[in-house]
């Protein structure tokens, strides 16, 4: 079973996100550019599970930006998480994380 969660930030810029997970995880993170996404933050752990870290804002068609999570507009940063078996595990761990809120979990079987 894998799940994919995502948690979001109404006070945390994506630096300062990357640095908290950076200390409870141990991730090292590494800044990517996309067209359709904008500049995100990605790392894996050793165990394979990814993590992103992106502003709510992202490029629209149109030349301005549009909320990459229109349901969860009111907050500034996203977290997603791929969490192959360990989802509940890696949800405790971010619950210390100041300022991060769990906001859906999707499984796969």
């Amino acid at each position: 079973m894998t799940t994919y969660d995502l948690y979001g930030s109404r006070t945390l810029t994506p630096s300062d996100l990357c640095a908290g997970l950076a200390e409870t995880l141990g991730l090292a993170f590494e800044e990517r550019e996309s067209y359709y996404r904008g500049v995100y933050h990605h790392a894996r752990d050793p165990a394979g599970e990814e993590f992103e870290v992106q502003p709510n804002d992202v490029p629209g068609d149109d030349g301005g930006t549009e909320p990459m999570e229109d349901r969860f507009a009111a907050y500034t940063v996203l977290l997603y998480v791929n969490a192959a078996g360990r989802g509940d595990e890696i949800r405790a761990l971010l619950d210390r994380v100041p300022g991060l809120e769990f906001l859906r979990r999707d499984t796969v079987v």
